[in-house]
Formats: structure tokens, sequence, C-alpha cells
């Protein structure tokens, strides 16, 4: 039956303006699902049959792999309000909508509307309900190919703008729409069409098009020139810093910083008499930044190439930062040249190099630590990630001195070691004192030695030296600040033998440990690529407790293959206890993957004599067919074939049933990045192995989908039987989340760039959530992105703190935190620590309210100095995080809510602080109370009963997160610009 429709259900004032990148599966129709969404009830349209419209005008498509609709096929009924017409409205907000205001970039934000009958004589039609999906097409005739238009993602490639035409669902909002320009740069116009469907998975068409609306957009950002400027820090390390020229350009947005690397310096005519060196870019120095800068520290003397792409709203820059320009890497990059503690660099850039040189301060010593955050925050019992380099990018795991030394106060001990109880198969790369010494002044000397001090081994990657920190926290609140003096060296005597003024100083805020209570029981809060040795632990000397005591609340155990070391361990009959009380497993799998069969077939030639022995003459016969198979779709594609399913697809599944049903984890964590759903997608026709399978009448798309949706059931049917308490998360989303869904696969999406970008942060994840489809088997349906503090970009931990509380606004229901190595301040694990007490008292709103549509404040009345926000509604209850332009004023948002509630009062949730608001909705100005503008996020309760709960819900004092230039509970520091520090 017809549902009444509530206004406030779809409230929206204005949209964000620009994101910093759409979505992939908007330009894709097949990655969204037909499945009800969660979230607020949407609703249906009452068709009836006399009142169908025949002579519909044709949607405009400008792609060939999209043909406009025929009328014999797309003729449909009009919904029950006849003789009215439903019709679809289509506008922009924001930057875009006039030639006075166009869009820098390649996004906009439509506004998409519903209305029935005539809107002749002046009437204005009724408002109706909005069709399930609508289409968006160009309307000029001309595709969407423009040769300007690069948008740099987080994977240090770049791509063109989607396809026309683009599918989405209007209930999601407002939708941010990314567009490719034109060659001549005039304005685009774009129609908009009611559906029932996408149009390949069988809809049908319910309104004609809309009116056309014109896209204005500019591109001078292009012609902009900028400079990379250098400042020195200290000893091989400086700040590198992207400056527009022209004091009228505004600063770019986002900023990508690329380290480059000599391929040639062959003159283009193949010579050497004009030499000019050649760069390509490295990919694992690829650092995104939101404040257009970043610091570089270099390990050894030698010479290092940078370069910078500015960009705006997805459009880059002129290429004169030494950046990436068109996909190219610059021919000018800055060159940082260091020298040893000689002062003499033995190295010089290449002739014809036509780049800026910066000659750093020389290396007090012949080797230091890559040290980016010389001020940190410890706490009794954390792990501190002392960083290293990778001097050479080609070298992934590179060599290192063998020895380090540290300088202390004596009443703190530092361990190169974790806790003894923790299974010693963990301690992979083992590391021993080999002295101490008492130097005098309340200091003590400590040397530690490398399993192998020839080539130094201190972890996975040689990237970091642990140490782990205890102390009397009686004795931190008399002497809070210590300085931590380091040194790594090839020679053990170096330790005793080097000035104490050579070595690098760490000046450490050493904190009380928080207690995160109560632990989450809904929200899952995890790290991945980590082990059990990610904290030394608390008084009870166990790593659990400590993990435990600061909210995580699933073990992590990284690489797992299903050998001993997972099922000793982590076998559930160890995990009893109070130990364990409130805690999960949460294993990461990058083993026995779905595509590990896959890959080998494809990219092995067939041989008989690598199959498993014991097979029958007919089984290897069969395999040997689907084995060609599959390398003939990959040598063609370069893809792999998603639709094998031999025996070494057999023997991952058999593994990965193996180690579920002997550790039955709660959770696995597959990371998986070989399977490309574009690729299969596009190349479905050319697989041998589809093509035997394939049913009469079956689309190619239909087709793609099914073999994904048989091969995902495959490897998870057996935990049905083998481990029911399994959760299965998969990193990136590799294929569409309604696949994954049916199959019992949570949602886990890569925000790595994206988190280094605040103010579009939320929104990306927000759209990730409104995408889920229903997770089957009733399983709760978690959205738990991968998030970072080193990945991709710097990150401190106030920008940790922000990021993770406004992907909490968002909508998520925890995380995977990737990887340990990022903690090189223990304020990184407090600032985890403190967005998880903050949402654990509301778990409820993340997995059973909806995310707010997120309007741009700074357009609403009522709204002020509010840079970015995020939260969700539950009922008439609100969860609201707020980062200010500056902690120096006040802070104020517009919202809607809910009419049925009146009497809101507002809960600093830092603070305790209450006060009444005005009101009853639906639309709310909530003010934040007096001393709770904070520069990172303030976090506010709104509801009519949020007085009687704040109390109980503020954050307790000990877990705020301390000291690191954060304000306290009772003095706030009011930051003029919250982008210099977050």
């Amino acid at each position: 039956g017809k549902q009444h429709f509530r206004p406030w259900d779809f409230h929206i004032v204005v949209a964000i303006a620009a994101t910093f990148f759409v979505p992939h599966s908007i330009s894709h129709p097949s990655t969204f699902s037909t499945v009800p969404q969660n979230g607020p009830t949407h609703h249906h349209l009452d068709i009836v049959s006399s009142s169908v419209k025949t002579e519909l005008a044709p949607v405009v498509s400008l792609t060939s792999s999209h043909p406009p609709p025929t009328m014999a096929t797309n003729a449909v009924a009009a919904q029950s309000l006849a003789p009215n017409d439903l019709t679809v409205d289509l506008s922009i907000i924001g930057a875009g909508a006039t030639a006075s205001n166009p869009t820098l970039g390649t996004y906009v934000t439509l506004n998409i509307t519903a209305s029935c009958g005539p809107s002749d004589a002046g009437i204005v039609p009724p408002s109706c309900p909005l069709p399930q999906w609508v289409r968006i097409d160009r309307a000029d005739g001309v595709a969407d190919t423009s040769p300007f238009v690069r948008i740099a993602d987080e994977a240090a490639s770049f791509a063109n703008a989607p396809d026309f035409p683009v599918w989405v669902k209007p209930a999601w909002g407002p939708i941010q729409l990314g567009f490719g320009g034109s060659v001549d740069n005039k304005p685009i116009p774009i129609v908009a069409s009611g559906w029932s469907a996408p149009q390949d998975q069988g809809g049908e068409r319910l309104t004609s098009n809309s009116s056309r609306v014109l896209i204005y957009f500019d591109v001078r950002f292009e012609g902009a020139n900028f400079t990379l400027s250098v400042e020195d820090l200290a000893p091989g390390t400086v700040r590198l810093r992207v400056i527009p020229k022209s004091p009228q350009m505004p600063l770019p947005d986002q900023c990508r910083f690329d380290r480059f690397v000599v391929v040639t310096t062959t003159g283009a005519d193949g010579t050497e008499s004009t030499p000019i060196p050649q760069f390509t870019t490295s990919y694992f120095y690829h650092e995104e930044s939101q404040d257009q800068s970043i610091v570089v520290a270099l390990q050894q003397p030698g010479i290092v190439y940078y370069g910078a792409t500015p960009s705006f709203c997805g459009r880059e820059g002129a290429c004169t930062a030494g950046g990436v320009y068109d996909g190219k890497p610059s021919l000018h990059p800055l060159a940082l040249v260091l020298a040893g503690p000689t002062g003499v660099s033995n190295v010089t850039v290449p002739p014809g190099f036509a780049g800026t040189v910066h000659t750093m301060q020389p290396l007090r010593t012949p080797h230091q630590f890559c040290i980016l955050h010389p001020n940190v925050t410890m706490f009794s019992g954390g792990k501190l990630y002392v960083p290293l380099c990778r001097p050479d990018p080609a070298v992934e795991i590179p060599w290192q001195p063998g020895y380090v030394s540290v300088i202390a106060p004596s009443w703190v001990s530092i361990y190169p070691l974790g806790n003894a109880s923790v299974d010693p198969e963990y301690q992979t790369y083992t590391a021993a004192v080999n002295s101490t010494a008492e130097i005098g002044q309340g200091l003590t000397r400590m040397t530690i030695a490398a399993r192998n001090q020839k080539n130094g081994r201190w972890s996975t990657y040689n990237n970091f030296v642990p140490l782990y920190f205890v102390f009397d926290e009686a004795q931190a609140k008399a002497h809070p600040t210590v300085s931590l003096h380091v040194l790594i060296h090839a020679d053990v005597t170096d330790g005793a033998s080097t000035p104490l003024p050579k070595w690098q100083v760490l000046t450490v805020s050493l904190v009380p440990t928080p207690t995160v209570s109560p632990l989450p029981s809904r929200l899952i809060t995890s790290f991945t690529w980590a082990s059990p040795d990610l904290l030394l632990g608390g008084t009870e000397g166990s790593f659990l407790q400590m993990y435990r005591q600061l909210g995580f609340n699933t073990v992590p155990l990284v690489s797992a293959s299903g050998s001993a070391r997972a099922t000793s361990s982590m076998f559930p009959g160890n995990r009893t206890g109070s130990a364990w009380s409130g805690l999960g497993f949460g294993p990461e799998i990058s083993a026995f993957v779905p595509s590990v069969g896959s890959d080998f077939v494809g990219h092995t030639v067939p041989n008989a004599s690598l199959l498993p022995p014991n097979l029958s003459p007919t089984a290897v016969d069969a395999e040997m067919k689907v084995w060609a198979a599959a390398h003939a779709f990959t040598s063609l594609t370069k893809g792999l074939d998603i639709a094998y399913r031999g025996v070494f697809f057999t023997e991952a599944v058999a593994q990965f049933c193996n180690f579920t049903g002997g550790s039955k984890p709660d959770w696995v964590f597959i990371d998986d990045e070989r399977w490309q759903w574009d690729t299969w997608l596009g190349s479905v026709d050319s697989s041998g192995n589809a093509a035997a399978r394939e049913k009469p009448g079956e689309t190619s798309q239909g087709l793609a989908r099914r073999m994904v949706s048989e091969v995902l059931g495959d490897y998870t049917a057996c935990l049905a039987s083998v481990s029911p308490r399994t959760t299965v998360g998969w990193y990136g989303d590799p294929f569409p989340d309604d696949i994954m869904a049916s199959n019992g696969i949570s949602e886990q999406p890569s925000e790595y760039g994206a988190q280094h970008y605040l103010t579009t942060f939320p929104e990306r994840v927000r759209n990730a959530k409104i995408r889920q489809a229903v997770m089957s088997d009733n399983r709760p349906r978690h959205l738990l992105p991968w998030l970072t503090a080193c990945t991709y970009g710097q990150m401190g931990a106030p920008l940790l703190l922000a990021s993770t509380l406004h992907m909490f606004g968002g909508g998520a229901t925890g995380f995977s935190f990737f990887i340990d190595s990022c903690m090189d301040d223990g304020a990184k694990f407090l600032a985890l620590a403190t967005a998880i007490q903050y949402a654990t008292p509301f778990e409820d709103h993340f997995l059973d309210g909806t995310p707010l549509q997120l309007v741009d404040s700074s357009s609403v009345p009522g709204s002020r100095n509010v840079r970015v926000w995020s939260g969700l509604r539950l009922g008439s209850s609100l969860w609201l995080v707020l980062t200010p332009m500056s902690s120096a004023s006040g802070m104020s948002l517009s919202v809607s809510v809910p009419v049925n509630a009146s009497g809101y009062t507002v809960c600093d949730l830092t603070t305790g602080v209450t006060q009444l608001l005005g009101g009853a909705g639906p639309d709310l100005t909530i003010v934040a109370p007096p001393l709770s503008i904070n520069p990172v996020a303030t976090v506010l309760h709104v509801s009519p009963d949020a007085a009687k709960q704040c109390a109980n819900h503020a954050l307790p004092p000990d877990t705020w997160l301390p000291k690191h230039g954060l304000p306290s509970t009772t003095s706030p520091r009011a930051v003029a610009n919250t982008a210099q520090l977050i």
C-alpha cells in the first residue's frame, strides 16, 4: 500500500559543492544493488496502468556503450496520482550553477526532486516521492572525454571522468557528479529521467527528460603556476611546501607529492651528446597532503628527487612544482642533496638536470632515523615505532645498521622485545640488549643489537625499530616531559663514543594509560597487519589487557597461513577466561585468498607436472583444459580469470576452511587485491571457462556477476558448518557490494588517500554506507574502512583523531587499522582510543541509525565557523562531529531533525556541558556550548533527553587525548586556523 511521505526523511538544505573522488560505482550501474538499502524508509510509486504515457522523449545518450532506450521497450505506467504527470526536476547546488559561480574542478552537486501535476498558470505542482533510480545524461551530443581531466586517485595513477549515462538513487541525497568537461570549455548541458531500475537490469522508464541544466566550469586553474619551497628542519630533514606564485590563486585543496627516480640520461635523439635526465615516479613514495606540505627525512647521504602535483577539486595545476602532469613525470623535479658528517657530498645531479638543487643540512652521524614527529607521547606498556627509511625505492627490505642505542631517564624502562608471555613465534625479528650503562645525571644508555648485526633486521620490512616503554605513572606526573636520545649505528662501540650533541632527540610526553569503558560490543575496532607484539602490556604483563584497555576488541594476526603459529596461540581453547572477555579474534589473510589459484594459472604456462599428486587421468585432463583457458585469458586481457575453479582454487578453499574450522575466528580480514572487477566485466566474453558455464540467454554482465558470486559462495560456503561465528571482511571492495553481501562478506573500503583530506572524507564514508546492500544470513551489516596514519601521506595524532571521528560520523561501524608501523607516536594509539570512547555509548547509532545528509554549513542560515561536520540520527537522537574553521570563535550548525520531538538539548561529550536548544524541528540550529570549541573536533549528542545522559556519556578526563598540542578539557587553546593543526 501507499506509505505516507515524511518530508524530514529527505530534507535538504544545501549540499557539499565537491568531493575528493566520486565513488567508482556511480559511473557503473552494475555496482549498485537492487536489494533494499539500509537507512530510512524509501517510498515506491503506486502504478496505475490506465495512466500510461507512451510518447516519452528518448533519453539522450552520448557513448556507444549505452544506446538510448527505445520507446517500444521502455514506455511504462505513470504513478498513481493520475491524471497528473510525474516529472523529475534537476538543479545544481553551489559551484557550477551559474556563469558567475563556476566550479573549479570536475565535480558538481546535483539536487533531484520530483513533482506531480501541471505547472502552468503559475500553479506550483505538488511534490512527489522520488523514483527509485534516476539516469543522468549529457545533452550536447558530445562524449565526455575532455583531454584536460586527470583525477589523481590514491593508487598513484590517473583516470578520466566517468562515462555517461550515470545511474543514481536520489534517495541517497545530493548527488556528486563527476564530468569531463568539453574541448571548447563551453558549459555542459545535462538532463535527468526517472526509472524503476537501471536499464541494463531490466528497469522501466517512469518519466520524460527533465529540463536541461548547464554545468559551468572554469579551467584557469590549469595554468596556475606553483613553486616548491624547501625549509630545513634538522640534519637530513626538510619540509616541502607548494606555494602558488599568484596571491590571487586559491590554495589547492589537494596536493600529491611524488619521489622520482632517474631512469635514463639519454637524450631524446638516443645519444649521450645532449643528455636530458628522464624520471619516473616511485610507487612507495606517493604522499597526499591537505595542507600542501610534507616532511622529508633521509637516513644516509645521497640524493633524492621530489615533485608536487597540486589540484583543485580533482583538476591538476600546471607542472611548475616539479610534479606529475597529464600522467607524465616532470623533467625538472627538486633535487635534495645530503652529505654525511664530513659535509662533503660525493653525489651530483646528472648533466642536463633542469630542476632546483637544494643542499640539506649534513648528517651528524653516518646514519640516522627518519623522524617525522620529533614530539611524541607515550604511555606505560606502549610501543614506539622509531622510523627508518628505504634509501633505494627499488629495494623493498633495505639493509640497516645492526645496533641502536638509546639514552633515557633511569626510571623509564625500555625494552627491545614484547612481552615474553606472547608466543615467541610472534617475535619474528628478535633483538637483544647488548649493554647498559649509567652515564650520570640520572640517565641510562642502552645498546640493542639486531639479530644479524651485519645486515640488521629490525622489523618485517625493516622500516622501524620497536621500543617498548614502562614507567611509574607517579614519576611521570612529576616529570611529564623527558628527552629520549636515539642513535642507529654499525659499530657496537659507537654508542659509547658518539658525543651526545650528535644524537637525535625525541621529546616525549609521558601520560597515564587511558581506559576505554565500556569495551565496544557492537562496533568492531581492530588492527590489521599487526600481531600481538603490537603492545607490551600493562601491570598484568598482558598484551590482551592493554589492547582491551585502549578500546580495541578484535585481536589481530597478520598473514595467517593456517600453520601451527595461528592455531597454537589462537586456538579457541586458548581464547577463554577473563583475558579474552569481550575480545574477538580477527586474523588477516593474504595467503590462501580466493584469487591465488587464478593468479597462479594465469601467469604460469600449463604444466601437468605442477599439479597435485594422485589426481586421476580424467581430473588431470579436466584441469589442464581450465588451466589453459585461464592462462589464455590472462595473456589476452592482463586480468585474472574469475571463472577458473580448478584444483588450485579448490586448494585455497580447503586451506581457508581448515584454518577457520581450526581457529574459529570471529572475523577474517581478506587482503586480496589481484582481481579487478572492471577488467573482468569488460572481458568476460574472452573467458573460455565462463563461456563453458554460460546459461541460455544470459547477458555478459549477468554472466560476469554470476561467476563472481559463485566463486565467493564456494569460498565462504563452509563457514556455516566449520565456523558459524566467522564474518568475512574484504579489503577494498573489489566487487559490487550486493554480490559480496549475498555471500556474507562485509564492506571494508580502502580510504588511505581520502583520509588525508578531512573536508571530503566523511562524505566518502557516507556514500559507502548508503550503497550497502543487506547482508545475507542476518549477519550484522558492518562498514569497516581500512584506516591509516602513514599510508599515502603523513598524519599526526590530531588528524588521525579527527578523521576517525568523522569516519564514525559518516556511518562506519568500526575500522580495520593499517599498519602497526604507522605508530611512530604513541599519541596515535590514544587518538584511536579517544575516538572509540566517544562512539561506544552510541553504538546503536552506527549500526541502526542513518547518516545525515552532509550539507555545506557555510551556505546555511544559522550555521557558522564549521569547516567540516558529520553525524547520524537514530530516532530523535543525533550524534555529531564538528571541526571548526577556527577555535577562536563560537560554532553552530543548522540541521534537520524529526518534527515529533521537542525540547532538544545538546551535550558536549568532551566536557559534559549541556545547553537547551530552542525549537522542535524540522530545522534546528545546534549551538556548541561555551568552552567546547576544540580545534580538532567537537563531539555532540543532541536529543530531547541528552541532558539526562550527558554525565554518563561524557569523555572521562584520562581518556581525552592528552598533550601533543591539543587543548585540555578545562582550558581550550584557540587555534586561528585548524588546518594548521590537522
